[in-house]
């Protein structure tokens, strides 16, 4: 059976989860980030948001833990530079 590279690319990045559930979280993501911007949520409700959805989400590990340790720990001039880069999602961030 040949796969196309779109088929082994999605496998590669989320091998327990089909394309199908791959596109929908990528879309539950995008409407979190659109009432976000609707409602001018503060950082802290987005991530709550983002933590009350049931299911693992693309951006969950940026929201929750990347930007969240930045905030806490990183030093105001740290802060400046990277946070607003976060929130507009210039940067994304996890750990591995």
């Amino acid at each position: 059976m040949h796969r196309g590279p779109d088929a082994v690319s999605w496998q590669y990045c989320s091998p327990f989860k089909s394309q199908a559930e791959n596109l929908h979280a990528l879309a539950i993501s995008k409407r979190l980030l659109e009432l976000r911007d609707d409602n001018n949520w503060t950082p802290q409700e987005l991530r709550l948001g983002v933590y009350l959805h049931d299911e693992p989400l693309p951006i969950q590990l940026h929201e929750t833990a990347f930007v969240a340790v930045i905030e806490a720990q990183g030093t105001d001039a740290q802060k400046r530079l990277w946070v607003p880069r976060c929130y507009n999602y210039e940067i994304l961030g996890c750990y591995a």
